[in-house]
């Protein structure tokens, strides 16, 4: 406690002659090259740092909705990059042979022409009002035939006789990790 004190003390004499200071942040001594200086460089070097994180935080929370617009505006830029639709002409080409409208890693769909889609249930049901079956109808699509990618489509069939799991599991998860989590009865 006493040593607390006494350096307390000491970084509030302030000596006009001395070089030599206390440091008023870590109690340190420091060698100031003016008299106004309060802080040892490395004390200054953090404090700055500080500031710019604050500077920081306060023009984020003051141009929050500025900074949210734009993340909105480029999300939606790049979901129209990767959902683009296709020209009539090759849509026409689909029409007349709807298998080709599966792919690897996409569907497309009939409708409209977008691509870049892995499952058309939702799409069809939200921008077309169609349910699956009125969909098949419509395009002559046998009832069986999935509407998913083949890579979902493989997914799916891969992981269908595991009991007690969802039928998507992410391709990142291997098939021992699946069957690890797997409860024994």
């Amino acid at each position: 406690m006493q040593m607390q004190s006494q350096v307390a003390v000491e970084s509030t004499k302030v000596s006009t002659g001395e070089k030599t200071k206390t440091c008023k942040s870590c109690f340190g001594p420091f060698s100031a090259t003016n008299q106004r200086q309060l802080f040892c460089p490395d004390c200054r070097a953090r404090r700055k740092l500080e500031s710019n994180r604050g500077r920081k935080q306060r023009y984020r929370q003051k141009h929050a909705d500025e900074i949210r617009t734009k993340n909105r505006l480029r999300a939606a830029r790049d979901r129209e990059k990767k959902h683009q639709h296709l020209s009539p002409q090759e849509l026409e080409v689909l029409l007349r042979d709807p298998d080709q409208a599966r792919n690897e890693s996409e569907i497309i769909c009939l409708s409209c022409g977008r691509r870049g889609l892995q499952a058309l249930r939702g799409h069809i049901r939200v921008y077309h009002q169609l349910t699956e079956h009125e969909y098949k109808d419509k395009f002559s699509i046998p009832q069986h035939a999935p509407l998913v990618s083949m890579e979902d489509e493989r997914r799916a069939r891969k992981n269908k006789d595991l009991p007690g799991l969802f039928v998507a599991v992410p391709s990142y998860v291997s098939q021992s990790e699946v069957l690890s989590r797997v409860p024994r009865s």
